[in-house]
């Protein structure tokens, strides 16, 4: 039986949203959910541990509003109706000690504004200033947020399930598309609609989830592994309107003549479905029979049923004149002109749009992206986060050394913004690699670009032409994955440091590992001088930011 703690005031926040209070035993207790400072709430213990107990918030009781600090909200938060009907909110829970099967729980905010989300993040970066000395007399400048603070999404990958969380569904009622609830690997909430994505994305995903449905193929199934239908990823270019669908199956099982019918029958619906047609530019079918719940595996092969299996999408850079100022140049109010620039741009109609192309022609960053590739999900907000990284980059630089380049979206920006003249590149991902090098080609800079594909950590002391770069290198650029980086890259970096008085550029999206490594860093001989956190995702705990090391 669940065990329940009441009347719990929240003391402080660590990232992922995990709120930090004590019991009256003085243990410390790590509460996941959707709440803001000195609220009291009740929550569910997930999992006791010996040095404090993980739970997941229930309920909100109270709030203490004469207890928030004006430096988290300058104006009093408003709470607002979540947008989504799958919001896991807190305020409206009538009976504390049930969670509704509909609740998905992975948005966290839709209760405050955008302005408080990123006042809430901006306080996260307060609490790791606290914390780690170095960064106490280094300039944290003020949080940009995104664009849009709905519908932004370039990417969504949702999964199929046979169960909800708590009870399974009658026979004949089992199929599930959707995300899968916080907490449970094996539970699946049948969304109805995911705010985060635009009309077009909402339509495909809608007219598919009926389709597979009502092909009576059956549904991923976490418990026994047996499945036809895994996961469906739609990728959407913001700018250039191309969608690539990549819906991943398991054919194992798939040994009856009938089941064989069946499944040529949906693709030939694929294809022939007229909103499909209309909006989707390329189908793929991904086979995947492992085990785990992933969409990829090293075992999985793809084929495109439409068109090729890429797409292609752009980074527009409509005003460049910040790029060229260094930091100190810059204050508050041109940080606020960027910020307030980049939402008009976002927000124009394809008429005005078309007018401020023949008025001042933007500089186009172009891409194909292949159903693997790693790219920003969030285009407009990448376009913000590539031009304040430039502008922190204030200075023009020979040779620029990208690791963790994936498709190439940092660097081409960057020889875009004339922020680079020769660009080395590497990536583990083969595919990745395949594009970027493709990139290069269609943004004509093939003649000053150099790409590999492999691990970091080993290739930086094995290929000759990288080796003969990296005695003329001034700036090192890394955006490694939540994990962050390996530490041999880290003494690797270190290492070079004191070789060549190059720059490192890390572009974070974990706050955590972001600061595991920034201590390594120091440490080992770095100084930090910049850091810039960018909210590119509303409605979540993620969030992305710029650090400068010397």
């Amino acid at each position: 039986m669940a065990q329940f703690f009441k009347n719990i005031e929240i003391e402080n926040i660590w990232y992922k949203w995990v709120w930090i209070a004590t019991l009256p035993n003085g243990k410390k207790l790590l509460i996941s959910g959707s709440v803001i400072p000195h609220a009291t709430v009740t929550c569910c213990i997930i999992k006791k541990r010996k040095d404090f107990i993980q739970a997941k918030l229930i309920a909100i009781t109270a709030y203490k509003w004469q207890k928030i600090d004006e430096t988290i909200f300058e104006t009093f938060p408003e709470l607002q109706k979540p947008a989504c009907a799958h919001y896991n909110n807190p305020l409206v829970h009538e009976q504390p000690e049930q969670e509704p099967t509909t609740w998905c729980g992975w948005c966290k905010r839709q209760i405050l504004s955008e302005w408080h989300q990123g006042a809430i993040k901006m306080w996260l970066f307060e609490n790791i200033r606290e914390n780690a000395p170095y960064i106490h007399n280094v300039h944290m400048h003020d949080m940009l947020l995104a664009p849009d603070a709905y519908y932004y999404r370039n990417k969504i990958e949702f999964s199929f399930g046979k169960y909800i969380s708590g009870w399974e569904h009658p026979q004949n009622n089992h199929r599930q598309m959707g995300f899968h609830k916080q907490w449970f690997f094996s539970k699946v909430v049948d969304v109805e609609r995911c705010h985060l994505i635009d009309d077009d994305m909402h339509t495909v995903f809608e007219t598919i989830k009926q389709l597979c449905k009502e092909s009576w193929l059956p549904v991923h199934d976490q418990k026994t592994h047996e499945w036809f239908f895994r996961h469906l990823v739609i990728r959407h270019g913001k700018n250039t309107w191309h969608m690539l669908i990549n819906l991943v199956i398991a054919d194992k099982q798939l040994t009856t003549p009938i089941a064989q019918t069946l499944r040529k029958e949906l693709q030939d619906i694929f294809l022939s479905h007229k909103d499909l047609k209309k909006l989707v530019t390329s189908f793929c079918i991904t086979t995947n029979n492992w085990l785990a719940d992933i969409v990829r595996w090293q075992d999985t092969t793809t084929r495109n049923l439409r068109w090729d299996w890429y797409m292609y999408e752009h980074l527009e850079f409509w005003d460049s004149a910040h790029t060229n100022m260094s930091l100190e140049q810059q204050d508050n109010t041109h940080v606020s002109y960027i910020m307030e620039d980049w939402q008009a741009k976002a927000q124009q109609t394809t008429q005005q749009k078309q007018q401020s192309v023949k008025d001042s022609w933007p500089k186009v960053a172009k891409f194909r992206i292949s159903p693997f590739s790693f790219f920003q999900t969030n285009t407009r907000a990448a376009e913000m986060l590539f031009a304040q990284a430039a502008s922190i980059l204030w200075k023009s630089w020979w040779v620029m050394f990208d690791i963790y380049c994936g498709t190439g979206s940092i660097w081409i920006s960057m020889l875009k913004l004339n922020k680079a003249d020769q660009i080395i590149g590497i990536e583990i991902v083969p595919e990745a690699i395949i594009d970027a090098q493709y990139n290069a080609k269609i943004n004509a800079v093939q003649d000053q670009t150099y790409f590999v594909a492999g691990k970091a950590e080993e290739l930086v002391h094995s290929d000759p032409r990288i080796q003969q770069a990296l005695t003329t290198v001034q700036t090192i650029v890394v955006d490694p994955p939540r994990d962050g980086l390996h530490k041999n890259v880290i003494k690797f970096l270190n290492t070079l440091k004191q070789q060549h008085q190059c720059k490192l550029l890390y572009i974070s999206c974990n706050p955590v590992t972001m600061r595991r490594d920034a201590d390594l860093l120091i440490e080992w001989g770095r100084k930090l001088t910049t850091l810039q956190p960018i909210d590119m995702f509303p409605q979540t705990h993620h969030l992305e930011t710029i650090w400068l090391f010397l």
